[in-house]
This record gives structure tokens, C-alpha cells and sequence, in this order.
């Protein structure tokens, strides 16, 4: 769920790590409830046994070979070994250098909650998906540009945050190349 660690990071700095527990508890009765009244699907149309690791291979090969899913596909390997290491970094960081403790840290965890839901709401806003490959990789590497380097120590980095890079322009979430406009 998309909205999980947003929900999660205001519940622990609001209510503390025993009611964000107990909100899980609750969501998975939920689940569980609905699970017990689903009806019985009908059966699917059976096609010839197949093997599964063939079956496997086939679609990697297909998903690697296709000039959207391709792409997408290798960006999603590559960030998600290269960078998921940071989210469990979170703990660290909200009490060693923010000094903030289980506040920080659910402030820390609001973040990536915060960040799915402004990428589905841009998502969404998209005409088509046409082209979505290559802005999903410009996205993705954007951040890399020299011209977002705010400064090598947090006190450096703590001036305004220029947001009029070309790109951000043209994909700004506020619509309308806003963000460029001084």
C-alpha cells in the first residue's frame, strides 16, 4: 500500500510505536474479513502443462526484449539493489545525526510514503504512457546532474532549493513547467 509509510511515520511520531503496531494489527483484520467473504472465482481455462522455468525464462526474455519494459525493468534492478539500502539506514540517521530518535525516524519513514503518493498523483496525471520509459530514466538519473549539487555538508545544503533544472520543467509535478518560472 502506497500510503502505509506516510500513515505509519505521523501514527509513531503522534502515538508512539504501540499504536502503529496496534493500526497494523487492526488493517490486517480487515484483510483478513475480506479474504473470508470472497466468492469462489470461476475456473480458469486450463492450458497445456508447462513447465515453470521454462515458462520463467520465456517472460524474462520477452519483458527484456520489449523497447518499454526493457528499460524499465533494468532500472528497476539497478535501483533497487543500488538504493534500497537507505530506507534501513533511516534508523541511524534519525537518531545519530538528526538526533530526533523514533520521531525522526517516523518523520524519516514519512518520506518515501510521501514521495510514492506524489509519483502516483503525477502518474496519473500523464496524458499516456507513451514515452514513460524515458521519463521514468530521466527521472531517475536526474538527480545526478551537477547542477542539483547543494553542498557537501548538510549546513551547505541547508540554502533554498532551486527547482528550475530544463528537465524538472518539463515533467514538474505542479504542471505547466511552473517550476521553472522565477
Amino acid at each position: 500500500m502506497v500510503t502505509t509509510p506516510a500513515l505509519a511515520g505521523i501514527v509513531i511520531a503522534e502515538a508512539g510505536m504501540a499504536a502503529a503496531f496496534a493500526a497494523n494489527a487492526v488493517t490486517y483484520i480487515a484483510f483478513q474479513i475480506s479474504l473470508a467473504n470472497l466468492r469462489e472465482l470461476p475456473p480458469q481455462p486450463a492450458i497445456g502443462r508447462q513447465n515453470a522455468l521454462r515458462a520463467t525464462i520465456d517472460a524474462y526474455s520477452y519483458a527484456s526484449r520489449h523497447p518499454g519494459i526493457g528499460p524499465m525493468l533494468l532500472l528497476f534492478v539497478v535501483t533497487t539493489v543500488g538504493t534500497r539500502g537507505f530506507i534501513e539506514l533511516f534508523p541511524g540517521f534519525a537518531d545519530s545525526v538528526f538526533a530526533r530518535g523514533a520521531q525522526g525516524l517516523s518523520m524519516l519513514t514519512s518520506t518515501v510514503g510521501l514521495g510514492a503518493i506524489f509519483g502516483a498523483g503525477w502518474m496519473v496525471l500523464r496524458p499516456a504512457i507513451s514515452g514513460l520509459a524515458g521519463v521514468v530514466l530521466a527521472c531517475t538519473l536526474l538527480p545526478y546532474d551537477s547542477r542539483f549539487e547543494l553542498g557537501r555538508t548538510l549546513a551547505a545544503a541547508s540554502g533554498p532549493v532551486p527547482l528550475n533544472h530544463p528537465h524538472c520543467a518539463k515533467f514538474c509535478v505542479f504542471g505547466g513547467g511552473a517550476c521553472s518560472r522565477g
